[in-house]
């Protein structure tokens, strides 16, 4: 193997794994916060919320995540453009630069604050980041090239994220 192709490869692998890195912290974070609480804080109670863990011990950690979960998709490009052109589309950067933003106000702007202006901040942007991410998993993460028949493993990954979209949707919808 060519070291071109090997650091393509590494490279590949490398932005993969910061994928399922930032993947899991998004579906550990409502298992860390309160277990932090539990553990670390004076109060034993669940907060109503995951946005609630702002006001707790464990608001670095809230904090941090979304700073974490927001850079990362603000980054996120989506796919390179393809020869002929017909694979690239911008609605995937556009996606995670919206994204990002959004993360970065459920961060910045605490549903604990005394303040009502932020707290509409606070939960206009937790939706609208709800909102893109379900547009991630039911729109682009669900793409194939045209002309190209999709594996059965991306049917099986497409049907899963068809499945978390829409229980994201419901969960908006439920809030």
């Amino acid at each position: 193997m060519s070291d071109a192709n090997n650091d393509d490869r590494q490279l590949v692998e490398s932005y993969l794994n910061l994928r399922r890195g930032v993947g899991l912290l998004g579906v550990a974070l409502p298992v860390i916060l309160p277990f932090g609480v539990l553990f670390l804080g004076s109060s034993r109670v669940l907060q109503e919320s995951i946005s609630d863990y702002h006001g707790t011990v464990m608001k670095g950690v809230f904090v941090g995540a979304l700073f974490a979960i927001g850079m990362f998709l603000f980054s996120y490009a989506g796919y390179e453009p393809s020869a002929d052109k017909k694979w690239y589309e911008p609605s995937d950067n556009l996606a995670g630069h919206f994204a990002g933003v959004f993360a970065l106000g459920v961060a910045l702007f605490p549903v604990t604050s005394d303040s009502g202006l932020v707290r509409i901040i606070h939960f206009v942007s937790a939706g609208l980041l709800f909102l893109t991410l379900s547009y991630f998993s039911l729109f682009l993460f669900t793409k194939t090239k045209k002309g190209v028949e999709p594996t059965p493993e991306k049917k099986t990954r497409n049907r899963w994220y068809r499945t978390l979209g829409a229980i994201m949707l419901a969960c908006i919808v439920l809030i």
